[in-house]
């Protein structure tokens, strides 16, 4: 029978045979059938379920924050769905999406079409589909909120990308065959739901969604800068903004002068005075200036390679380093044990990833 279905499950390992103790081999399996709205909205009630969740006040209203962004999800759905391959060839096989500990997996059949290349994929707006009356049907289709489901205009993979780093989550990789789309993104995000429980604990009101991400990086870092800041898309007058104000509601103590300022929670800073003796001689200035520069560029690396700018290009570009700087920052990394290349120096399409400590989902 043909598998025009989408098929969710939740799994306990990190690999599609891992079961629990108990002999477990499923948190959660569900098959999403009937039209593709329909499809879309019970695969996107299985994936909520199976997640862990926060609120976010805003204003007078609640926001939920999952793991994943729920448009994120989404987008890659309804992509699988309308690019997948419906040939008769191609039809014992259902679009896929796999929820494990540290990643979420969509799985499409068929190939990518036409001129699309691995390396437009989530960068360009680029459309061809194979589908094209099912495109133009599902851009007139509404979905369970009466959107259409598909606006088939390409901008649905760099929307992912916008919409993950504004999460403070690292981008998806995209395994790309003759047979197969798999796109997976990574369960790390600053913005986790511990995380942001944690901030709606904070005395302060109406924080934006830059200060969101400063509040994490201050929390899982030690410290946040204007670099770490627009190493996530965040520009340097809004990141600038966005730091002014937690520290005039109380939250972050400021450090440094202007040119190499860095940002610390009041509670983290306040600690550190209470430690330092009072005979304390303090640093030679000189040397803590050049020190706690060097210190900020490494960190803004790090957090460029998470947000996904890979290449020393790319992190040159975003952090606005020099390249020879940014080859020095990289280069200390690797030996650091921070970073790790995924390639041989030299090599072409030689690129970067951050050495993630591994920290299994909890359920809710």
């Amino acid at each position: 029978m043909p598998q025009l279905f989408v098929s969710f499950v939740a799994l306990p390992g990190r690999t599609l045979g891992d079961a629990m103790d108990d002999g477990t081999r499923f948190l959660d399996n569900v098959s999403c059938d009937g039209t593709v709205a329909q499809m879309l909205d019970s695969v996107l009630l299985a994936v909520r379920r199976n997640m862990r969740t926060a609120a976010v006040i805003r204003g007078s209203g609640r926001e939920d924050r999952y793991d994943y962004p729920v448009e994120v999800i989404r987008e890659l759905v309804v992509n699988a769905l309308l690019h997948r391959d419906y040939s008769p060839g191609a039809r014992g096989t259902q679009v896929q999406v796999e929820l494990y500990p540290d990643r979420l997996v969509v799985k499409s059949p068929g190939g990518l079409y036409g001129s699309v290349v691995p390396s437009q994929l989530g960068v360009e707006e680029v459309s061809s589909t194979r589908n094209a009356t099912l495109a133009r049907l599902l851009a007139e289709i509404p979905d369970a909120e009466d959107m259409p489901v598909s606006e088939n205009r390409g901008s649905g993979l760099p929307r992912v990308m916008t919409r993950l780093r504004r999460a403070g989550m690292s981008p998806p990789t995209f395994d790309a065959a003759p047979g197969h789309v798999h796109v997976t993104v990574p369960q790390h995000a600053l913005l986790d739901p511990p995380t942001v429980e944690w901030i709606q604990g904070l005395p302060a009101t109406a924080l934006t969604d830059e200060q969101h991400i400063a509040l994490a990086l201050m929390r899982n870092t030690g410290a946040v800068s204007n670099e770490m800041l627009r190493a996530w898309g965040i520009e340097s007058h809004a990141a600038t903004s966005a730091l002014r104000g937690l520290v005039d509601q109380g939250l972050a103590l400021k450090s440094g002068g202007r040119r190499y300022a860095s940002y610390e929670l009041v509670e983290a800073a306040e600690r550190q005075m209470t430690l330092r003796p009072p005979s304390a001689p303090m640093p030679e200035p000189v040397v803590t200036g050049r020190r706690a520069r060097i210190d900020r560029e490494l960190q803004a690396v790090v957090e460029a390679v998470r947000a996904g700018h890979t290449t020393v290009k790319a992190v040159s570009q975003q952090l606005g380093l020099d390249y020879t700087t940014t080859t020095r920052r990289i280069n200390q990394l690797l030996e650091a044990g921070r970073i790790e290349a995924t390639a041989a120096p030299h090599t072409r399409g030689r690129s970067f990833v951050v050495r993630e400590p591994a920290s299994p989902r909890s359920s809710t």
